[in-house]
């Protein structure tokens, strides 16, 4: 069920006691959703209460070799929520190195999306930008197995557990991401990558983009290793999925 009211325009969701009442349990799909909920609802439902993260499936590692430019990629509908613009907007704020950066995704505020993205980058000879559109997941994935990147970024206003941060680390490709939902769950700041406040300044934005491209290649391949391990740990879907099954087929024998 929905679970966020400030994501709805009356700031509230109706009948979620009731719901919650005639249920035999609640799964969330991550710690901030269920804190969430026991704010809302106290701990009368306390022992209703259960955590099933979603997953990713294992397409394996990307050992790729580095380019020359710094590569960034993105991967979000078009829509208000996601702030694609806001990556334009940090990008604009780096001088001194090469960047190449790659969006995934398409929707109604494209048009918007490619006019912000214009007039931040345009001019600027450093940071070259491709809008590839909308690909299936399929797509997604193979793309991230056959090209090199070394972050992800997602600048989005609300999250619940983003897949597309799951999907990179899949590949090893660290993340950074404003601390919205539980975006904390899966970006370890200063280890799988950096979290952004939930309302970033470009400049903010920029300043990680630049710490992680300073690093040495010793300290790149920690990062990616570690984002790799987070998902093996938390994100697995071979291991989710069977464990959310099980626990549903356990709600039959009672």
């Amino acid at each position: 069920m929905d679970l966020y009211w400030e994501r709805h325009w009356e700031n509230y969701l109706p009948f979620r006691h009731l719901i919650s009442k005639q249920a035999n349990e609640l799964f969330f799909i991550s710690e901030n959703g269920k804190n969430y909920f026991r704010q809302k609802f106290g701990n009368q439902y306390d022992d209703k209460l259960n955590l099933s993260y979603l997953g990713t499936k294992d397409y394996g590692m990307t050992n790729l070799p580095a380019k020359e430019a710094f590569q960034i990629v993105s991967c979000s509908f078009s829509v208000p929520l996601k702030r694609v613009e806001l990556i334009a907007q940090a990008l604009k704020e780096i001088e001194d190195f090469e960047v190449a950066w790659t969006h995934i995704g398409s929707g109604r505020s494209q048009p918007f999306f490619e006019k912000e993205i214009e007039q931040n980058l345009g001019t600027k000879t450093n940071i070259k930008f491709a809008l590839k559109g909308e690909f299936s997941n399929e797509e997604v994935l193979r793309f991230y197995q056959e090209n090199h990147f070394d972050l992800f970024i997602n600048t989005s206003e609300f999250e619940g557990i983003p897949i597309g941060m799951m999907e990179a680390m899949s590949f090893g490709i660290p993340c950074i991401g404003t601390n919205t939902g539980g975006v904390s769950e899966i970006i370890e700041d200063g280890k799988t990558g950096f979290l952004l406040p939930q309302y970033p300044k470009p400049n903010e934005i920029a300043e990680k983009i630049e710490i992680f491209y300073s690093l040495t290649e010793s300290q790149k391949a920690e990062f990616r290793s570690s984002a790799r391990n987070i998902w093996e740990e938390k994100f697995d879907a071979a291991k989710n999925y069977p464990a959310f099954i099980k626990d549903i087929f356990a709600l039959t024998e009672v």
